[in-house]
């Protein structure tokens, strides 16, 4: 602000005294004061100016700087709208494969459902079968046992009050009967190891993807046979083991059956009779010769075809299958005998017929891996088996052995007298003196009343 605008008040009062003593026009102070004005109104102008075109200019760089800004915003706006489009249609296609996935899943779910539904419907089938079965075997063991004492009644009865010829007429065609019996439980007892070899290929195949298809040993093992052998000859060896199967003549006594040899050398055997029973006395040299009928045996030679092969020794391997109460050693020691009585190069064969005959799936299994990596020789089958008895002791912390299941099996592998032995759980079947008594027998047999208590 200029200086003059602050005068003091002496100076007031001079200008004020000097102006009412004189012209206020001409007065010096008057034209100082309108100087002053004009320098001060001048200044203020050009303040004013000054301000208003720095009021200005800072308005238009507001503006440029909000138009730029408003740009600016405008397109991160569009970047933040197309970038929204994008999140929707991956929201959308989100959905799509949501819903896909869900209805994948609800598919899986059923799926899941019905396998379920089957295989509780497979095991009630199952359950249902097993009972249906157990039942059948129970009905069966009963009739065989009520079979059985009808065969002890009426071979009493007819020992006291019917003839001796009626008697074995009878005998022959009870025993018919039993043989009967005993090969459809044999039968019976085949199916039931083809239907669980079955189960269990189903299984495998079910579980295993994709299936691979595994082949024979003998398809693996291409020496194990060393002689090619004829069909012809294979037919025949069928033949002649059926015949070794079922002879054309029958012993003295039903296996089993309690009876005592007569001669002053025999000894008591397994066919001795029970400690509540009398001895039978039989005459085990002779054995009971089937009565062919002429027009019968007339029929079976025309029905056999003419020019039959004769089968060799070496095509003739018998059929060495384990039995349920036979020892994992008597097996071996059955095994060893049948080698012994083949030529060498036979061996793989033999081999081949004890591994075929084993009837613990799990031994089976591992021996049939031994051979396929050692060669299929009877070395390695004495080794497996000798592993075996060194490892039963401790078989129940390195490698338990699985049930039995087949036959109701509870069969012990090894045959010693061990910590580790498991023994077979045997029914105790009562012993029943049943005599064969055979044609052209002297009158030195007889059987003695109520020799066993009932």
């Amino acid at each position: 602000m200029p200086r003059s605008i602050y005068r003091s008040p002496n100076t007031r009062e001079r200008a004020t005294s000097a102006t009412t003593s004189t012209h206020p026009t001409t007065e010096p102070a008057s034209l100082l004061w309108a100087h002053q004005l004009r320098r001060e109104h001048t200044a203020l102008v050009s303040h004013f100016d000054k301000l208003e075109e720095s009021t200005l200019s800072s308005t238009e760089r507001a503006e440029a700087a909000i138009a730029k800004l408003k740009d600016e915003v405008l397109g991160r706006l569009g970047k933040l709208e197309q970038a929204v489009g994008i999140v929707q249609k991956d929201v959308r296609e989100f959905g799509g494969w949501k819903e896909k996935v869900e209805d994948r899943e609800d598919e899986r779910d059923k799926d899941r459902e019905f396998e379920e539904g089957e295989e509780k419907a497979r095991r009630e089938k199952e359950k249902e079968l097993a009972e249906v079965e157990r039942v059948r075997r129970d009905k069966e063991r009963d009739d065989i046992l009520g079979s059985i004492e009808g065969l002890k009644g009426v071979v009493d009865g007819l020992g006291r009050e019917r003839g001796r010829e009626d008697f074995i007429e009878d005998i022959k065609m009870l025993k018919g009967v039993v043989e009967e019996i005993k090969r459809e439980r044999e039968l019976e007892k085949q199916r039931e190891r083809e239907t669980e070899e079955e189960r269990e290929r189903m299984e495998l195949e079910r579980h295993i993807s994709p299936i691979t298809t595994l082949e024979p040993p003998s398809a693996q093992q291409p020496n194990r046979s060393s002689s090619p052998v004829h069909p012809a000859d294979l037919q025949h060896s069928r033949q002649i083991q059926t015949r070794q199967k079922f002879p054309s003549h029958f012993p003295s006594t039903i296996s089993g059956t309690p009876t005592m040899s007569h001669l002053p050398t025999s000894s008591v055997t397994r066919s001795s009779p029970p400690r509540d029973c009398s001895p039978l006395l039989v005459p085990d040299s002779h054995s009971l010769e089937l009565d062919l009928d002429p027009s019968s045996l007339s029929s079976a030679l025309v029905n056999t075809p003419p020019n039959m092969p004769k089968a060799d020794l070496k095509y003739m391997v018998p059929d060495m299958r384990q039995g349920q109460s036979e020892h994992l050693t008597e097996y071996l020691s059955r095994g060893e005998d049948v080698l012994a009585s083949f030529p060498r190069r036979e061996e793989s064969r033999i081999v081949q017929a004890f591994w075929d005959g084993l009837g613990d799936s799990w031994f089976k299994k591992a021996m049939e891996q031994k051979l396929d990596e050692e060669g299929w020789r009877w070395e390695v089958v004495k080794g497996v088996v000798a592993n075996m008895h060194e490892s039963v002791d401790g078989l129940s912390k390195d490698m338990p052995l699985p049930e039995q299941e087949r036959d109701g099996g509870d069969r012990s592998l090894l045959a010693h007298d061990g910590a580790g032995e498991k023994k077979r759980k045997t029914k105790k079947r009562r012993m029943i003196p049943v005599i064969w008594p055979v044609d052209g027998e002297e009158e030195d047999w007889f059987v003695v009343p109520g020799a066993c208590n009932n």
